[in-house]
């Protein structure tokens, strides 16, 4: 008979949110958590290169394979929704973007009965969690486990298109400055591999929660988890 195990905690989904739970909740060694994802490990090449986003989106692999329903402003065309479906969820096939939600949702979600979730209360959670490139100032962080910053590459049609919305009206503004309308370049993960829980489940994690990144001298490196392999406290189905 098959031994029976007992876990402190059960966390049903190995996305980003559920790999960076269970990345805190086994700081402490005398914790156990189970962590079930339906989508199976991220060995596949595709997800470490962002080039293979382009063959992962035409598939839709590691993919829920949801759509919207028929858009009657869009001749009710289906909109594909990618919700990620494998170890680190959709922050595996999001190019390593980096975006907040919106600051008028959380807004709406304090005004509806959420209390503490709140723009101004999430605001330095994030600001903490961000090692910003250019430096920390009043919406961003420095220090954090994730390296954030404007992509390089310039490219001509990029550019075109931030100076068409200058052109028709739209302001140019930071991200994640606060305001979400206005026109800007994308920022993205800097010196990193994709996220991922795979590595969660090793002592070998040391920058990203929900993965593994590579070091940097100027962003600093988390204390250990503990003494204990977290291998041996976090379990992935």
């Amino acid at each position: 008979m098959a031994e029976r195990k007992s876990y402190d905690y059960v966390i049903v989904g190995a996305g980003s949110a559920g790999c960076v739970l269970a990345y805190r909740l086994t700081a402490n060694p005398s914790i156990r958590v189970l962590l079930l994802e339906a989508g199976g490990r991220d060995t596949n090449p595709l997800i470490h290169v962002p080039i293979g986003l382009g063959k992962i989106w035409e598939h839709r692999m590691f993919d829920w394979g949801y759509n919207t329903e028929p858009e009657p402003r869009m001749d009710n065309r289906l909109i594909e929704e990618l919700r990620g479906k494998g170890l680190g969820g959709s922050s595996s096939i999001n190019v390593m973007a980096y975006v907040r939600g919106h600051r008028g949702d959380y807004d709406r979600w304090a005004q509806n009965g959420c209390r503490g979730w709140s723009y101004a209360d999430v605001l330095p959670y994030f600001r903490k969690a961000e090692h910003q490139v250019r430096g920390a100032d009043e919406f961003h962080g420095s220090g954090g486990p994730l390296g954030v910053g404007e992509i390089g590459w310039r490219g001509e049609l990029s550019e075109a298109f931030v100076r068409a919305a200058i052109e028709a009206g739209r302001r140019t503004r930071r991200a994640m400055a606060g305001r979400s309308c206005g026109s800007r370049k994308m920022e993205g993960r800097r010196r990193a591999i994709r996220f991922s829980a795979r590595k969660v489940t090793s002592r070998k994690s040391s920058r990203t929660a929900t993965g593994t990144r590579r070091g940097s001298p100027s962003i600093p490196t988390p204390a250990p988890c503990g003494p204990t392999n977290m291998g041996r406290r976090v379990a992935t189905s």
